[in-house]
């Protein structure tokens, strides 16, 4: 998950966007050559829904979005203060497995996320991407 807005400082670090490009890149790869599903979530913490919609489409594709109302938006309250390991900086790349039992047929049933790394800032996510980390 990439959690920012287009008024975040952080978001103008140079080669933040092709960080994020390429950290979805890798994270789907390592997902399929695992076996595994991957999805590409985007929040925008705007307050508008239109406004964090344009900016995070700066930021490429994303199979999920979760767009306005700032601090109080679904996502932040859910993911970043929800989770006693959250942080409310942005902006933040979050990487984290569940487990999925679809053995019911009427109902599917969710594992509790496993955070498996959390980048905070801009700068920080460049240099986790280009040295590797996120992979």
């Amino acid at each position: 998950m990439y959690v920012s807005s287009s008024w975040c400082v952080g978001n103008r670090a140079h080669g933040l966007h092709e960080a994020i490009e390429a950290a979805k890149l890798r994270l789907a790869q390592r997902a399929k050559s695992e076996g595994r599903t991957f999805r590409a979530v985007g929040i925008g913490l705007d307050w508008a829904p239109d406004s964090a919609l344009a900016y995070l489409r700066e930021f490429g594709q994303f199979d999920e979005l979760v767009l306005g109302s700032n601090w109080f938006n679904l996502g932040a309250t859910t993911l970043l203060f929800g989770d006693s390991t959250g942080l409310p900086g942005i902006p933040q790349l979050l990487v984290y497995e569940r487990t999925i039992d679809t053995s019911n047929p009427r109902r599917l049933a969710f594992g509790v996320p496993h955070v498996l790394f959390r980048l905070i800032g801009g700068d920080s996510i460049v240099i986790r991407v280009k040295d590797g980390t996120v992979r």
